[in-house]
């Protein structure tokens, strides 16, 4: 990778045992150098978590930091502030929100933006062979010196299995990303015949906004599909 790099993390931490079970600040300094000696990132950051109650965990950081792009050396000021908490067993959810500083990566006209990012999850186990992660992610940057927005993009993502038996489970993964507007869905059947054996047979399917793939042929918004696969695998233990 021709680069080197060091990192020192440090932090406190303080015991209420009450409504905040433990808290703390934390700090992190990182720099990374290609063998040539150019230094191509610098990384601080200060920042408190803090533990509560009934699985409440947040967390907030500021950094400053420093990314080599293009050749050009962009200084970058960043916050966050996230959590999460575990209401029961059969529900889990949190949050991340990043604003700040964030390069616009163009090979001919890179530049410092504007970007707020955001990430929502949530965790549902209704059953206890039942369980389902969703994920709404969102990133936005505007360019400063014109106030354009540059782009808007929004992925939702589902990842649910199903224990249909002890050895049968059915896993299934779909995602929607509005930028490109492309829509994939991936089924999975997971049979295990025992601990060192597992046959798998799966279904690939993905789709793309019409006019993206084509504006001639496909003059529509409406999603096409752009492939199909269906696969399986084999996977055995071999013991000696």
């Amino acid at each position: 990778m021709d680069t080197r790099s060091a990192r020192a993390n440090a932090g406190y931490q303080w015991w209420p045992d009450d409504l905040v079970i433990n808290w703390g600040p934390f700090a992190s300094y990182g720099r990374i150098y290609d063998f040539g000696g150019i230094l191509q990132d610098e990384q601080s950051g200060l920042g408190v978590r803090a533990t509560l109650a009934n699985g409440i965990i947040t967390v907030a950081n500021v950094n400053r930091d420093m990314e080599r792009y293009g050749g050009i050396d962009f200084h970058k000021s960043s916050a966050f502030i996230g959590g999460g908490a575990s209401a029961s067993r059969k529900v889990s959810f949190g949050g991340f929100l990043n604003w700040g500083d964030q390069i616009r990566y163009h090979e001919t006209d890179p530049f410092l933006g504007r970007s707020v990012n955001t990430t929502v999850f949530a965790n549902l186990r209704p059953t206890s062979r039942l369980s389902a992660d969703l994920t709404l992610i969102t990133s936005r940057l505007h360019d400063p010196m014109t106030e354009a927005l540059v782009f808007d993009v929004k992925i939702l993502r589902t990842f649910t299995t199903y224990q249909l038996t002890n050895r049968l489970a059915l896993r299934n993964i779909m995602e929607f990303n509005s930028l490109n507007r492309t829509l994939g869905a991936n089924v999975l059947f997971t049979y295990r015949v025992n601990a060192g054996t597992v046959f798998f047979v799966g279904y690939d399917d993905h789709y793309r906004q019409g006019n993206l793939i084509d504006d001639v042929r496909f003059p529509t918004t409406a999603l096409r599909q752009t492939n199909r696969a269906f696969f399986t695998k084999l996977s055995y233990l071999f013991r000696y």
